[in-house]
């Protein structure tokens, strides 16, 4: 009989001030893990957040993530929990449970261990683009990334376009595992999206952004375009938290920049939108435009897709690769080619139709259980 894989995996993003999209695939992946019979897994947390005080008393407190039924809770809250493992490889995994294999979910460097150890890595922004991150933070995790290199006894990447740059930058190939990230089963009736519109007060076409607003998602990129449509009638609605504790906030002019003030329609802030507002918040959507400059999977954009939304996306990183032939691609430097997409979407209903459906039937190639039972295949193949 195939022994069952004992797992501990690291959940610390959940704590973060800004989860972002690595947060969203981990929990996501975790769940379908934990309902599985071939694992069984354990979560790893620090203890709250130095950032969030309430976090530190009760950890589950600030997270709005699922988390598994088994969680144990590291002595150290972030960032120190990071800092101890950086610094000195403590505290250690190992002592929190009878684990056959660790897996660490974000790019820092891997506590001591003596179990197999998994690592997925969700892009090597930290080496390849450090100037869309903040600088402590690209450090800390260039360092991290480097020690995986050398102690990951796997690398699992969600798209072959991190997997080429992974071996570019000197990663084993025989270590990398390319296992694409799913997407959850997505309805919306037409009940439902006239909810969700009135409750947002939208009322006629909007084009949308969901995502954080940080430099890397080239929200600058959207506003410009929008400028140069020109257009009254079509309302720009962005959707998520500013990055960076708000100081990446891409949505305000500065340094001679253009603005949201600068655009000749109406621009609507929601802020943090309910996860089961979005998709047909996506789905209501003239064209929903994701122009990141960088991306290492690119979730946003295959769920709008599964929502049967018209994505216009950059031509770029792992979006195009992801995306395939269910969205429109955009150069993420040229406003007027953004424009122009938004343009032919709006004009031409046949068109929006044809790249709606496009955009389900794309989204149906990804599931999470196809995704789960092949990292479980990875746990096994490490396990001594």
């Amino acid at each position: 009989m195939t022994q069952i894989p004992r797992v501990a995996v690291t959940l610390t993003q959940f704590w973060h001030t800004v989860p972002g999209g690595t947060a969203t695939s981990i929990e996501r992946l975790v769940s379908t893990l934990d309902r599985s019979d071939q694992v069984e897994v354990t979560g790893i947390a620090p203890k709250g957040n130095v950032r969030h005080p309430l976090s530190i008393i009760d950890p589950r407190s600030t997270v709005r993530s699922r988390m598994p039924s088994d969680v144990r809770f590291a002595p150290l809250p972030l960032p120190a929990l990071y800092e101890g493992w950086t610094r000195i490889g403590r505290p250690s995994i190992d002592a929190l449970g009878d684990f056959d294999v660790v897996h660490l979910t974000v790019p820092v460097t891997p506590p001591k261990s003596s179990l197999p150890l998994v690592v997925t890595v969700h892009d090597l922004f930290p080496i390849t683009h450090p100037e869309l991150l903040r600088i402590h933070g690209a450090k800390l995790m260039e360092k991290g990334l480097r020690a995986i290199m050398d102690r990951a006894d796997k690398v699992v990447v969600s798209t072959t376009t991190v997997a080429d740059e992974c071996i570019r930058l000197g990663f084993d190939g025989s270590r990398l595992e390319v296992i694409p990230f799913g997407i959850e089963s997505v309805t919306v009736t037409e009940t439902q999206q006239r909810r969700v519109l009135s409750k947002y007060g939208l009322h006629g076409p909007y084009v949308l952004f969901v995502g954080t607003m940080e430099p890397r998602k080239n929200l600058r990129l959207l506003i410009e375009a929008m400028i140069r449509m020109n257009d009254p009638e079509i309302t720009l609605v962005l959707a998520g938290p500013a990055g960076w504790d708000g100081s990446g906030d891409d949505a305000t002019g500065h340094a001679g920049l253009p603005g949201t003030s600068d655009i000749p329609s109406p621009v609507v802030h929601l802020g943090f939108v309910p996860e089961e507002d979005l998709p047909a918040l996506k789905r209501g959507a003239v064209a929903f435009c994701f122009p990141s400059l960088a991306e290492g999977f690119g979730l946003p954009v295959l769920e709008a897709m599964a929502a049967g939304s018209v994505v216009i996306t950059s031509n770029v990183s792992a979006t195009a690769e992801v995306a395939g032939d269910g969205a429109v691609l955009v150069d993420p430097h040229d406003p007027d080619a953004l424009a122009s997409a938004i343009r032919l979407v709006v004009e031409d209903p046949i068109a929006a139709s044809e790249l709606r459906t496009a955009a389900v039937k794309r989204s149906a190639h990804f599931d999470w259980n196809v995704c789960a039972e092949s990292v479980i295949d990875v746990y096994r193949s490490v396990m001594r």
